[in-house]
């Protein structure tokens, strides 16, 4: 009877497991990068999912420099805390961990000071942490591994179950994919934004035309005008009424050429153009 008990409890335990992963997965498949492109809320956000679901206390995610000669941590929780300082670990110190990621392998180590794939890394990073196990997954990009979700687990050794290495990989894609959106996102921000740039020239360059065209056309109609004030002078005489007239529409004249001149230097942008 005690066994059957044992046995029923055992089986309730792993239906709780399970469940809790089913609800994490979801959880994680609904994560969105925020409007603005930002994606560290919604990475925090797949952290912290991720370290209650699996167990341990640190997690965090790390990418390649360009030139694949360092491994940083961009972001990483830490009992729940986001730990602000960048870690960073050289590819040349990494020993046959850096094998395992070229070959795209999940490094599960259930003791990173005995397992082969880790222990090259105690002395630069585990030990002065007291990190004892960890769980990293690859993150992909274009097929290519350009970072790792690592699981870290303190105190002393876990041994890890395919569960948790299957979830620690749904982890790693959901990275990838966040950050792939929010590239996409800034693309599309910055194709707007020279969309937007490119209607506004577009904008100036007719009124422009239209400032100029419709200075050339004034012209020529103040052209007629300043010969009918020729004409007009001509013809007035003694008559100081007819001079003055004369006067006034040959000043308004030269200011409205003047006013057209500047149309013909105009921009687009209401000043006046430098050559």
């Amino acid at each position: 009877m005690l066994s059957r008990v044992g046995s029923d409890s055992a089986a309730d335990n792993l239906s709780t497991t399970w469940r809790a992963r089913e609800t994490a997965r979801v959880e994680l498949a609904r994560l969105r990068v925020a409007e603005d492109a930002s994606v560290e809320p919604a990475v925090l956000k797949a952290l912290g999912i991720s370290a209650r679901a699996i167990g341990v206390e640190r997690v965090g995610v790390w990418f390649f420099d360009a030139a694949r000669e360092n491994l940083a941590s961009t972001l990483m929780l830490d009992h729940g805390e986001l730990i602000r300082i960048p870690y960073v670990i050289r590819v040349a110190d990494f020993g046959r961990y850096e094998q395992a990621l070229r070959e795209r392998r999940v490094v599960a180590a259930d003791d990173v000071q005995k397992h082969a794939l880790t222990a090259d890394i105690v002395e630069h990073y585990f030990a002065p942490l007291d990190i004892r196990a960890a769980l990293d997954a690859p993150i992909y990009r274009d097929g290519r591994v350009v970072g790792v979700v690592c699981h870290e687990h303190r105190g002393g050794p876990r041994a890890w179950t395919e569960t948790d290495a299957a979830f620690a990989v749904s982890m790693a894609e959901v990275v990838a994919s966040l950050f792939a959106s929010a590239e996409l996102a800034s693309a599309e921000s910055s194709l707007r934004e020279h969309e937007a740039a490119l209607h506004a020239l577009e904008r100036e360059n007719a009124l422009e035309n239209v400032a100029r065209g419709v200075a050339h056309d004034v012209n020529n109609m103040l052209a007629v005008v300043s010969m009918a004030v020729g004409v007009l002078r001509r013809h007035a005489g003694e008559s100081e009424r007819v001079i003055w007239a004369a006067d006034r529409i040959e000043v308004a004249t030269e200011r409205a050429s003047a006013l057209c001149a500047q149309l013909l230097l105009y921009d687009g942008e209401g000043t006046r153009a430098s050559g």
